[in-house]
């Protein structure tokens, strides 16, 4: 039932969400005046930002209390004010920029905050800024910094056009912008694909077909494809071993990552086999993988018989839909999918996201197993951090992670836990056969806070103690954000030893 607190000079940090679930208003002095800030929601960053720098309070009450209305939450706060940041939100109103010309002729300067909330407050009420997805796509926007060529490109309503669905390059785009205005254009090598003028610095180098049908290298104006295409032509350098190669094929897929993630990935890689750190928990790795339809065909032959043997009516027609069909895959710490399992799953276990300090314990610590689900295409759909504790004989599953694809599917998304508890009885029946003196007797799995996980069918099995498991932050780096994991909150029993064994 408080009222207001008073917070002294000498306290020097305030976490994230440190005033979550409060229903009265966060105040912040400036200039010897109070202004209330309408969310509780709030990163120590913002907190900092606006504290220290003159933001327009007004302009930024109105944003950001429309994004909460909007759906953001304690998930994505940090996303969403990096994308409001980068754009200019917070800055001063003296920071102006050219929007047309008054009835003189001159140029129209506008602040380039007013033009950041227009743009926000369009978007977020027409439905086309997914917050659904921002923090899965914007988690590597580590940079707060507004960017004027940036900020220029995102707000054009031809290039947003295009962009709102492709937020995942979001980051990316603004790298490449940060990089040209940071560009000391005296000391570029003349052999190099950068620019070397001023009025070629936020240009991209295109190949143009001429009149006689030969392709010519021109700079021209950036635009959504040009950029793409530039990305995928220049992804990584520093390609030198058959293992760089293994891994830079396979994170090129992805718009978010570009040369910083990729170095990351050496470095971890490295990590890995510098320290001997076998590839499974078990020796033999157990897979449900389906490879075409024949093979599924041959494996629901076998449920056929079944049927047949015990009097049923014969299933007179094969099926032919496979949007259900999901196999599990224990996976290997070596296997490159390691490095992008968020890309895959709508969550932040990537490369300098809130999870890379899951992602990097799935891959060098020794007690940890990742499990994947794939569909029919052997894409991975769904996976699941396994932490086995040796001494004492349990396991615990950070929680399920599903891909976005699935929301509100309850029949597909009821398949992948399905399939996934089918996995975890595979890798525990392995383990226990591979370590008889110290079997595993109860697995528990933590809840995702992810919209689209499975956690209404974890929920329906009994709820467990908190069985003890890793800090993900132990394994955090410099960018990639603060994630504990989801294991610690609440747990449920999805496997446990059967009583006759229990017996025994």
């Amino acid at each position: 039932s408080l009222t207001s607190i008073t917070i002294p000079n000498s306290v020097t940090s305030i976490s994230d969400s440190a005033f979550a679930g409060c229903d009265c208003p966060i105040s912040i002095q400036k200039h010897g005046k109070k202004y209330n800030l309408p969310i509780t929601l709030f990163t120590e960053k913002m907190y900092k930002y606006i504290s220290e720098n003159d933001v327009d309070l007004k302009r930024f009450n109105k944003v950001v209390k429309l994004a909460e209305e909007k759906g953001v939450d304690e998930y994505n706060i940090t996303e969403f004010e990096a994308l409001a940041c980068c754009l200019g939100l917070f800055e001063d109103n003296s920071v102006k920029t050219e929007r047309g010309k008054n009835k003189d002729g001159k140029p129209n300067m506008v602040p380039v905050g007013d033009i950041a909330s227009e743009f926000l407050q369009r978007v977020l009420n027409n439905g086309e800024l997914n917050l659904g997805v921002i923090h899965s796509a914007l988690g590597s926007m580590q940079t707060w910094k507004y960017n004027p060529e940036f900020a220029k490109f995102v707000t054009s309503k031809t290039n947003w056009g295009e962009l709102k669905d492709k937020l995942e390059i979001l980051p990316r785009i603004y790298d490449w912008f940060k990089d040209r205005t940071e560009l000391d254009i005296d000391s570029v090598p003349t052999d190099s694909n950068l620019p070397s003028n001023e009025e070629n610095r936020f240009k991209v180098r295109v190949y143009v077909d001429s009149e006689n049908g030969i392709q010519k290298l021109k700079w021209q104006t950036p635009t959504v494809e040009n950029l793409m295409k530039e990305f995928a032509r220049n992804k990584f350098s520093g390609v030198v071993t058959e293992r760089d190669q293994e891994l830079a094929e396979y994170m090129r897929k992805f718009e978010i990552y570009n040369q910083k993630h990729f170095d990351k990935a050496k470095e971890i890689d490295k990590e890995r086999i510098d320290g001997g750190i076998k590839d499974v928990l078990n020796k033999k790795v157990k897979q449900d993988r389906i490879e075409s339809l024949d093979d599924y065909r041959a494996k629901t032959q076998i449920l056929r018989e079944q049927i047949i043997s015990d009097g049923a009516e014969i299933i007179s027609s094969q099926v032919n839909d496979t949007s259900n069909v999901f196999t599990y895959d224990v996976l290997e710490k070596s296997d490159p999918a390691n490095f992008a399992m968020g890309c895959m799953t709508s969550c932040c276990a990537t490369l300098y996201n809130a999870g890379g300090g899951a992602m990097r314990a799935m891959i060098i610590h020794p007690d940890i197993q990742p499990m994947v689900i794939r569909d029919f295409d052997n894409n991975i759909v769904s996976f699941g951090i396994i932490y086995v504790n040796r001494e004492q004989g349990y396991a615990v599953v950070n929680d399920f992670e599903v891909n976005r694809k699935y929301a509100g599917q309850d029949e597909k998304r009821r398949a992948i836990y399905d399939k996934a508890m089918e996995g975890i009885d595979a890798f525990v029946r392995q383990y226990n056969s591979e370590n008889p003196e110290k079997p595993i007797k109860v697995v528990t799995s933590g809840i995702s806070p992810n919209w689209q996980a499975i956690n209404d069918f974890i929920r329906q099995n009994p709820s467990s103690q908190i069985l003890k498991a890793i800090d993900f932050n132990d394994y955090k780096y410099a960018g990639s954000g603060s994630w504990a994991g989801d294991w610690q909150k609440e747990q449920y029993v999805i496997w446990k030893e059967s009583e006759e064994k229990e017996d025994e």
